[in-house]
Formats: structure tokens, sequence, C-alpha cells
């Protein structure tokens, strides 16, 4: 019994400590108990600093125990960020505590940005993680869940939001 736990411990900790370099890490709640979102850094956030006010914004949600937002994380994430639509759009992460909990609980989404979870609803996208919003000003653009949205819903709704051929 006790090398089964040890395997499962060595191997949990195996694939999660990939999830802490991706950013998926687990967030600690803020006073009000909302997850803090995370907004760009370095050279993205010296990019979305030039855009104008009215810019696209993707909403990405996912959660430390997510198998799918690791791999969204791993493998679709660096080629969105090296593309030219993601140099011409916001990006806010949110964090949802696990997949079990959620991305549509209140605690993932800040009160002024819950708007866009109520129209990912609207629109029948399934709260899960990964989750995908984009949005423009107040406006509902398009939403999806999961890799195959990511490329086949996301990935044109961001080209053509964002001018991008």
């Amino acid at each position: 019994m006790a090398t089964i736990i040890t395997r499962r411990t060595t191997l949990l900790a195996a694939l999660t400590a990939p999830l802490t370099l991706a950013g998926c890490a687990s967030v600690e709640q803020g006073p009000d108990g909302v997850f803090p979102p995370r907004y760009a850094a370095g050279p993205a956030l010296e990019r979305e600093q030039r855009l104008p006010a009215e810019a696209p914004i993707l909403y990405v949600v996912t959660a430390p125990d997510c198998p799918s937002c690791f791999q969204w994380h791993r493998d679709k994430e660096p080629a969105f960020e090296s593309s030219a639509a993601r140099a011409r759009l916001r990006v806010v992460h949110l964090h949802s505590r696990s997949i079990k909990f959620g991305s549509g609980r209140p605690e993932t989404w800040p009160a002024d940005t819950r708007w866009v979870r109520d129209a990912l609803e609207d629109h029948d996208v399934f709260l899960v993680t990964p989750l995908f919003g984009l949005v423009k000003g107040r406006t509902y653009l398009a939403g999806a869940w999961g890799l195959p949205d990511w490329e086949k819903v996301m990935v044109p709704a961001i080209r053509a939001a964002a001018g991008v051929a």
C-alpha cells in the first residue's frame, strides 16, 4: 500500500509541477473572496499599453488541476502569444479553484467581469476549463471551452476581431 501511495504522490507531483511553471498554479483568494486575475507583464504589457482603449479582450479561465489547461498552456499559448492577432488584443487570465468548482463560480470572476461570464452562459458556452471569452467593450464576440473549440472557434474569432487574416 505504501508503494502505491508513494507512486501516486510522485506521479501527482510530476504532473502538477509543470502547471506551476505554466501559470496555472493555485492562486490565493483576495480579501473579497475573488481570485485575482493575471494581466500581461513584460513585453506583452508594453504592447497592450499601446493598444486603443476599445481593443478586444480575451478572457482565459484555467484551473490548477485541469489537464486540458496544462495542455493549452504548453501547446497552444506559446503560438498564440507570438501571433500577430495577440499583438492586437488584451488578455486577462482568470483562475478557477479546480475543475470541480468550475469556472462559472463568482470567486473566479471579479465583479466588473461577471457580465462576460453571463454572456458566455447566454450563448450556451459550457462553463468549464479551459474557458475562453472574447469581448470588445461591453459586446460579446465569441466564447468556447476546451482545446478543440480553441482551434475551431476562438482562433478564427480572435483573428477576425484583431483584423488579422
